[in-house]
């Protein structure tokens, strides 16, 4: 999940090589890193599911709505691109650190499953699940230990066929 905020980073310092790379890091990541302040402050919780050793961030009783909803992160990326423009006198680049800040909640809805809300305080939440369907498929590929097989080859081909279907019926 990591992977695809901070490629919205690199991209956008191609974009704007006025902000420095750091900047646009902290943009991107910043609901995550509010997220973990909330976490300690008590603010936000998840329970971790017993007994999952596969994947570490599988988690019931989900409630991030005060770092990753969508309408408080607008109010994050606001007041982000309002510091930024206080402190540098940059418009253009306090609405692109806007932008960037607020695409942390299109990425996540793509990958979480259903774990992410609209507005603190509703019970609805959002998130198509593609990390967690990749990940089955991939888990599916992989080799069982003990098993021998003349050649992987064929189970490679069949794996990559599954994964592309996948992308393909969700995109």
């Amino acid at each position: 999940m990591i992977v695809g905020h901070l490629a919205v980073a690199l991209i956008a310092k191609r974009i704007e090589l006025k902000i420095s790379l750091g900047t646009w890091t902290l943009a991107v990541m910043l609901a995550d890193l509010l997220c973990f302040g909330f976490l300690i402050a008590g603010i936000e919780h998840f329970d971790v599911v017993p007994g999952v050793e596969r994947n570490r961030f599988v988690a019931r009783n989900i409630f991030f709505a005060y770092s990753h909803s969508l309408l408080m992160n607008a109010i994050w990326a606001a007041l982000f691109a309002a510091a930024y423009f206080l402190r540098r006198r940059y418009a253009r680049g306090a609405w692109l650190l806007f932008a960037a800040v607020l695409s942390h909640w299109p990425l996540d809805f793509i990958s979480h499953n259903p774990d992410i809300a609209l507005t603190p305080g509703t019970s609805a939440v959002y998130g198509l699940g593609l990390l967690s369907r990749v990940s089955r498929r991939r888990a599916s590929c992989m080799p069982l230990p003990g098993r021998r097989r003349r050649s992987a080859m064929p189970r490679a081909l069949q794996c990559f066929r599954q994964n592309s279907t996948l992308l393909r019926r969700l995109l």
